[in-house]
């Protein structure tokens, strides 16, 4: 329309006469209707700035436990049923800490009541047993490395159909007493996230998988800037992204540090490691030496992390420079 409305005043210009009372009833609906779009568009925009405004507040719950900060322990750290604990102190008013004590890393909201209090000259009163109301072999202890792939070979042999049990984490045959997902081809299996049940728990694992589209950006910054190690922290889709295409696989070296400890299932364990972020600390005593070793392989090295939701932010950081530290010190020897 505005292309018709310029031919029209270049006529005129041109000794075409004014425009007839056709044209300009036509050049008023124009108008009217550009005024109309406008208004709708400003009222879209309000509504929504007005939404936003209603949006109920995430829970933090464990960002700030009732105004508790994060503490740097000193000293020992004792351990709840999910791995090393981490410190918090409870601060006053005035802003000095008036209460200490060791809680689950893990879990933030109560599925875990592991609470060590702290006493002024430092002692600790350890309790004789938490309750849980997960469970706790699934996080202390990965499944076998490659177990799967061990199953796979198995069953392939025997010309069995594959498919895959959640209950068992394991590939099985069609006669397996679980409820199973398939049948699957070999090549389903190098995606487990999406085999997985997500767990998408705001108050301890909540894990979240990224888009095709976000994988494919995230791929460009990395070869953009030359890198050749991708070391992934509870981004197992961005590790698959990686390991399922030969050409990225070639040129990126990739390990995943995740909590699930699902994965152990599907890699080696030069590839995975089941980690506890804000603590640092790896459930296999062997899995740290595996991660310096990969450090030693790579010569240029990016960090991806999803941070667990709410958490705070030091104990995240703190864990991060150890890793950095790790890299450094692998690389400096």
């Amino acid at each position: 329309m505005k292309v018709r409305i310029q031919k029209k005043e270049s006529e005129k210009q041109a000794g075409h006469g004014s425009h007839s009372p056709y044209d300009q009833k036509r050049l008023h609906k124009f108008h009217a209707r550009l005024q109309k779009n406008r208004a709708g568009k400003r009222n879209r925009v309000q509504s929504r700035m007005r939404s936003a405004t209603k949006m109920k507040v995430p829970d933090v719950s464990f960002k700030d436990r009732t105004g508790y900060c994060y503490l740097d322990p000193n000293g020992n750290v004792p351990a709840c049923p999910h791995g090393p604990c981490i410190l918090l102190g409870r601060k006053s008013r005035s802003g000095k800490v008036i209460d200490r004590k060791f809680v689950c890393a893990v879990f933030r909201k109560g599925e875990c009541d592991f609470s060590c209090p702290v006493a002024e000259d430092g002692s600790l009163t350890v309790p004789e047993a938490s309750v849980s109301t997960v469970d706790s072999g699934g996080l202390k202890k990965s499944a076998p490395f490659r177990k799967i792939y061990k199953s796979i070979k198995r069953l392939s042999a025997a010309d069995e159909n594959l498919f895959y049990c959640k209950t068992c984490n394991d590939a099985v045959s069609s006669t397996h007493t679980h409820s199973v997902v398939g049948p699957l081809k070999k090549t389903q299996f190098r995606k487990p996230s999406v085999l997985f049940s997500l767990d998408d728990s705001k108050s301890s694992k909540a894990q979240f998988w990224f888009s095709e589209d976000c994988l494919r950006v995230l791929d460009d910054i990395i070869s953009d800037n030359d890198f050749d190690g991708v070391l992934c922290i509870g981004t197992p889709t961005v590790f698959e992204f990686i390991q399922c295409d030969p050409e990225r696989r070639a040129r990126l070296k990739s390990f995943l540090l995740d909590l699930d400890g699902r994965f152990g299932a599907f890699y080696r364990s030069t590839q995975f490691a089941q980690y506890s972020m804000l603590v640092d600390h790896f459930y296999n005593a062997l899995s740290l030496k595996k991660v310096n070793q990969y450090f030693k392989s790579v010569q240029k090295l990016v960090i991806i992390c999803d941070p667990p939701f709410g958490i705070l932010t030091e104990p995240l950081l703190r864990a991060l420079e150890k890793l950095q530290d790790r890299y450094r010190l692998t690389d400096a020897s």
